[in-house]
């Protein structure tokens, strides 16, 4: 088996991973079973973007903000077995659900203007774990260290009469000392 793609959510015992209380211990299991190669690339279109407000303070500094990630086709080995699943378009509900990878990132760690929106492209490398505070457990990336994103916005260049549609970059890395 690729020890790169998720172990079956079957044998995540042997991962130590159960359900559990969130801010303990096993909450979150490094999906790779060498935890110094937990550190992965994913790449996608966010379909969603926003904070949560169901964190406990036990093991939050501030509350998560949760990015729905609908992988590229190289990433969709990367999600659970029975991945997480939200709208592929929400004023839209006749056009299904779509496959999502989760990421969280604390809100105090990701500053309003590098938030991305539903519709950026986005690179995020971050960890990746299986979730066992929450059932069936899904593989997230919690937390990601760096995160960087596209949209297209109106520019103007040079004495052009009107702007072009142009893909804008952001970029976020974790500041040293925010572990989580």
């Amino acid at each position: 088996m690729d020890p790169r793609l998720p172990i079956p959510t079957a044998n995540l015992g042997r991962r130590r991973c159960r359900f559990a209380f969130p801010g303990t211990n096993r909450h979150w299991v490094s999906v790779i079973d060498d935890d110094e190669k937990a550190d992965v690339v994913i790449e996608g279109t966010v379909l969603e973007s926003r904070m949560s407000l169901a964190d406990l303070p036990l093991n939050h500094s501030s509350f998560d903000w949760n990015l729905m990630l609908e992988p590229d086709p190289a990433y969709r080995p990367m999600l659970a077995e029975h991945p997480r699943q939200v709208p592929r378009d929400p004023e839209r509900p006749d056009l299904g659900q779509v496959d999502v990878m989760e990421i969280e990132w604390e809100t105090n760690h990701l500053p309003l203007e590098f938030r991305p929106v539903r519709g950026d492209r986005a690179w995020i490398m971050g960890r990746w774990i299986f979730d066992c505070g929450h059932k069936p457990f899904k593989t997230e990336i919690h937390p990601p260290k760096a995160l960087a994103f596209g949209r297209l916005e109106p520019v103007s260049f040079g004495n052009d009469a009107l702007p072009a549609w142009t893909r804008v970059a952001g970029l976020r890395r974790r500041q040293m000392g925010s572990a989580r």
